[in-house]
This record gives C-alpha cells, sequence and structure tokens, in this order.
C-alpha cells in the first residue's frame, strides 16, 4: 500500500463537524443522548422524537434465507482464521506485508483457490461494482487497518475489476483519516486510475428514507414503529459488498463484529435503532434484535458477498471508542460467507481475553443487558449459524 492511501489525524475542525449528517453524529448521540437514556432506562426524548423522520407504511419484507445447496462456496458456519504473530508490533506498529499475506492466505484456505485473485473470483465478477464496508469508529487502533482493506481491494484488481469500480468506505470521514484512510471530501473528483475511498457524506444520503425492516426504539400506543432511514447514494452505485469488520467490545450491544458493521454502519440515524432497556432478557422488537433484522435488507446483507474480520487487534472492553488500557494483539484475520459465526467467532475472542483480565463474559456484565441478542436473532432469521459447536473454524499460523 502506498503512503497515498494514508494521512495524518484529522484536525480539531475535521472532528468538530457537526451537519446534519455530520462525521461523528453517532459518537456524539450513542454515547450521550442514547448511552444515558438506556442507562436510565427511558425512552426517547423530544428532541429524538422530532428527528426520527417519517416511518413507512409497508416494512421491509423479511427474505427467506437461502437454501444451502444456493449458499456460496465456504457456506454456513465455516471460518478460515490466518494468524501470524508478526503481524503488529506493540499494538500501534502494523506490518503491512505480513498482512496481505494473511489476507491472501485466508482465502486461498477458504476457497481452495491458488491465489488471492482467483479466491476472489469465487464471490465476484469482473463487471462487478464493489464497495468494501470497513469500520473505523474505533479509530485509530480499534479499526480496520488500511492494509487489510487495500489488500482486498488489490484483490479484486488483479480478477479484473477496474480500480475506479471498487470503494472503500465506511461512516464517518475523520474517523477514516483518523485510521490511516484517506477518504474524499463531497463534491470532490473520483479518481478514474486509483481505488475511491468515500465517507457517506462524499456522495450524501439518499433524500428520501426507505424502511429498513427493524423498528425504531420509541414505545408507541400501537407498539414499536416500524423503522426507516435514509441510506447512502453510495450502496446504491455497489452491485456487491465485502463486510469488513474488526473484533470490539461495544456498551450497548455486548460486542460488534459483521452483523453490525453493515446494518447500522449504512443508516443515517443509529441511536434510534439501539435496544432498550427492556430488552433484558428478550427484544422487544419483535423479538429480533435491530442489528440483524436490518441486516437482512437486499441493500444491506443483500449485497455482502463476503466476511473479512481484522483481528490484528481485540478491544475486550470500554468499546466502541478506542481504549488502550484494553486492547491486546491478536495478529489475526478471520474470512467467512456467514455474518453469524463470524459475529460468534467474535464473541468467543472477546470472552477469551476477558476471562484472561478477571472481567464478566459479555452475556453476564451489566446484569445481563450488553448480552449480544442480534448473534441469536441473525440464526433465526437465517443469515447463519450461531452455535459454536457447529461452527467449523479453521485455524492457521503463518508464522
Amino acid at each position: 500500500m502506498s503512503d497515498k492511501h494514508r494521512t495524518s489525524p484529522p484536525s480539531a475542525d475535521e472532528n468538530a463537524s457537526t451537519t446534519p449528517q455530520g462525521v461523528d453524529r453517532r459518537e456524539f448521540l450513542a454515547v450521550t443522548a442514547v448511552g444515558a437514556a438506556a442507562l436510565a432506562g427511558v425512552g426517547a426524548t423530544p428532541a429524538e422524537a422530532a428527528t426520527q423522520g417519517p416511518s413507512p407504511t409497508q416494512p421491509t419484507p423479511l427474505p427467506s434465507p437461502p437454501a444451502e445447496d444456493d449458499r456460496p462456496l465456504g457456506g454456513k458456519g465455516h471460518i478460515v482464521q490466518v494468524t501470524h504473530s508478526k503481524a503488529t508490533e506493540a499494538i500501534k506498529k502494523t506490518d503491512e506485508a505480513v498482512v496481505r499475506q494473511m489476507v491472501a492466505e485466508a482465502l486461498k484456505k477458504f476457497t481452495g483457490k491458488a491465489d488471492l485473485a482467483a479466491a476472489l473470483g469465487t464471490y465476484f465478477k469482473k463487471e462487478d461494482v464493489v464497495g468494501i464496508k470497513v469500520n473505523t469508529l474505533g479509530s485509530p487502533f480499534a479499526s480496520v487497518h488500511p492494509a487489510t482493506a487495500f489488500a482486498l481491494a488489490e484483490g479484486l484488481h488483479a480478477l479484473g475489476i477496474p480500480k475506479k469500480n471498487i470503494y472503500i468506505y465506511d461512516q464517518y470521514g475523520s474517523r477514516m483519516r483518523k485510521a490511516g484512510f484517506k477518504p474524499l471530501n463531497a463534491g470532490q473528483k473520483e479518481p478514474e486510475d486509483d481505488f475511491r475511498v468515500h465517507f457517506h457524506e462524499t456522495l450524501d444520503y439518499a433524500k428520501d428514507s426507505t424502511a429498513t425492516g427493524g423498528f425504531f426504539k420509541h414505545k408507541k400506543k400501537d407498539g414499536y414503529p416500524t423503522g426507516s432511514s435514509r441510506f447512502p447514494n453510495l450502496l446504491g452505485k455497489l452491485t456487491a459488498v465485502i463486510n469488513l469488520c474488526c473484533v470490539k467490545d461495544h456498551d450497548l450491544t455486548g460486542v460488534t463484529g459483521a452483523l453490525k458493521n453493515v446494518s447500522y454502519g449504512n443508516v443515517d440515524r443509529v441511536p434510534v435503532y439501539h435496544c432498550l432497556p427492556e430488552c433484558n432478557p428478550t427484544c422487544v422488537h419483535d423479538g429480533k434484535c435491530n442489528v440483524a433484522r436490518v441486516y437482512t435488507h437486499p441493500e444491506m446483507g443483500g449485497k455482502v458477498r463476503l466476511v473479512v474480520c481484522d483481528a490484528l487487534r481485540v478491544l475486550y472492553q470500554g468499546g466502541p471508542q478506542d481504549n488502550m488500557t484494553y486492547k491486546e494483539a491478536h495478529n489475526a484475520i478471520l474470512v467467512s460467507t456467514d455474518p453469524v459465526a463470524i459475529d460468534r467467532a467474535i464473541l468467543e475472542i472477546v470472552n477469551g481475553y476477558r476471562k484472561a483480565k478477571k472481567l464478566k463474559p459479555v452475556e453476564e456484565d451489566a446484569g445481563g443487558r450488553r448480552a449480544p441478542r442480534f448473534i441469536q436473532a441473525g440464526a433465526a432469521l437465517g443469515l447463519g449459524e450461531a452455535d459454536l459447536a457447529k461452527i467449523k473454524w479453521e485455524k492457521v499460523e503463518l508464522g
């Protein structure tokens, strides 16, 4: 990866953006209004209710899960993990050449193909317009690393997809910059001969709201209203997505991984979907957590053909923001076509570090409020395998 993909951390002005779809809105609302409301056990404030926008007249129907024979190679409940002890040094330093090797080996092992391009060719065609959805909210070091994203982008290009048809993207420009990416700004001309790095406001959000398949968290007399949100315009350009997540603890959902990276990473108002205190022990949103429900939308998980998890570092407590006190180098890359299995593996990894540090499992922390119920919900909705005993988790050590 060349230096042109990197940049210094954002300036104070960049981090201070407060536009209606500002780059740090999710961070601000989730940590303040929603976090405080969830802990206090209250519903929406008048200000929140006023910004919800119109509810759709019809919810998006949940699609039937694909038949077993229709699943991509690798299939339900299959994960390949590649580990290399030299991938990182003292958490902050990354050996990008080692990371590229890990990505290639993981995909080759998962598909049985001879090289990275051929492996990606199992899921993508030369005619595709591919988005690589990264998670950089926990930047700089509880985030997807640019080396992982660009290794996948280079593999897609080697397959024959033009660079201009490969997008690396996330929600917030300041977070992407802090993680080491260099996204285009709104209105900036897209390069013809390089990968396109975007945050949602580069192409803005759609004017109209779309039914997401989830529910707004706020109570109404007739139950929880059907949720709708504005989707980023970039989604409409993409024919396929690589879901590139990372491994983090999360103060509201227990952990954050593949399902949440796409479902909550592609809507304009995240806080209105987070679960309420009364979701403990069972989610009040039709018994199935919004994280999984929104993922079923055709523009969300419906475009995902491959899931890759950047597990170079693990944030096992204090997430979703970066926190050096509770982070360990894990030096792994995981690959699957099953987002539920990946999230179950993430929970296992996070709980492993929590146990070593004498912390309660995520499911038991905060009286069970943080239990990641979306994992079982994903299985119930046919998105993948949540039973660890039924997941084939292959592990390869490279060095």
